[in-house]
């Protein structure tokens, strides 16, 4: 079964911190809470067009002090969203649209880049960096 809806969604910042809280909330329900670090977003848009290499593995989010990854595999033609658990490997993996990928991860970015205290030249970078993924037209798949 697809994905039909996605969403990120970072939680409240009690205090500065490296690591930030977030959710996926994919079809309405919440599915996981974990972190995110700044190199996350920095990794995702600096590498976001392996996405479109038949087989590779864009590893999306990734934080070592949480137990869960993220991840988004080009598999047989199509985009799957991984999350795995470093206990038993696998919550879940599905088919994602692209088009609901990049909102959602677009969403997602803008949203960390709205939080108060972020470095202006991380910002300016991220900010960047951002645009270019939105303009970005994906992966092609051709049967």
């Amino acid at each position: 079964m697809a994905i039909g809806s996605l969403q990120f969604r970072l939680h409240p910042q009690e205090h500065a911190r490296p690591l930030t809280a977030y959710s996926i909330v994919i079809d309405g329900t919440e599915l996981v809470t974990s972190s995110v670090l700044q190199d996350d977003f920095e990794y995702l848009l600096s590498r976001h067009e392996q996405m479109a290499v038949p087989g590779m593995r864009l590893d999306v989010l990734f934080t070592g002090a949480t137990p869960f990854s993220v991840s988004i595999v080009n598999r047989h033609g199509s985009l799957l969203l991984r999350i795995s658990d470093s206990f038993d490997g696998g919550v879940l993996e599905e088919p994602v649209d692209f088009s609901v990928l990049k909102t959602a991860l677009a969403a997602f970015v803008d949203e960390f880049l709205g939080r108060p205290g972020l470095d202006a030249a991380v910002r300016a970078a991220l900010g960047e960096a951002l645009e270019r993924f939105r303009a970005w037209q994906g992966p092609s798949f051709k049967g």
